[in-house]
């Protein structure tokens, strides 16, 4: 084998697409990501910027280090019902540095989006994923879709939230519980 066939080799291994991110468990490192606020106000309280990294919270020397992350992404029509039952969670947690960040898929751009936002005064973070990059980066399927991501940055737990209000809260405090109980 030449030399030039040994280079093109490993310029072809470099250039490989990273991995399949559908594959993301727990346990799993949880895919990083920075996306802009669409209400700049909750971002600037938890992180003092109008984007939000996950980076920012959690993993290797987090800016504002936290116990873990609870990822919600959602569509306006599937998901959105259930941003003000998270409401509740992110005041129940936030003493203890687990912080909510809902992460909204949907493509338009329009102000009743924001205007929407805004009259649910939700108290945490809501994030545009225009392009469903981080949502594909996740092997997102469906929607709505809950994580829970760790202080050292791994996949606690992942899955779609029950429909019901009562159950999915349920199954949140519960796996959040764990999540707090593990550390």
């Amino acid at each position: 084998m030449s030399f030039l066939n040994i280079l093109l080799m490993a310029a072809s291994l470099l250039a490989a697409p990273p991995e399949d991110t559908s594959m993301i468990h727990p346990g799993g490192l949880s895919p990083v990501f920075s996306l802009p606020a669409i209400d700049q106000g909750q971002a600037m309280k938890l992180v003092h910027k109008t984007n939000v990294a996950l980076n920012d919270l959690v993993g290797v020397l987090p800016m504002n280090p936290s116990r873990g992350v609870l990822l919600y992404f959602f569509q306006r029509e599937a998901g959105g019902t259930m941003l003000k039952a998270l409401k509740k969670v992110s005041r129940k947690y936030r003493k203890s540095k687990l912080h909510v960040l809902a992460i909204c898929t949907d493509s338009d751009q329009d102000d009743d989006l924001h205007s929407w936002l805004k009259s649910l005064h939700l108290g945490y973070p809501v994030l545009r994923d225009n392009y469903r990059i981080v949502a594909q980066r996740y092997g997102l399927q469906s929607m709505p879709f809950l994580v829970i991501v760790d202080s050292k940055g791994l996949v606690f737990s992942l899955g779609v939230p029950p429909s019901s209000r009562s159950k999915m809260l349920h199954e949140v405090d519960s796996q959040i519980q764990a999540l707090l109980s593990s550390q």
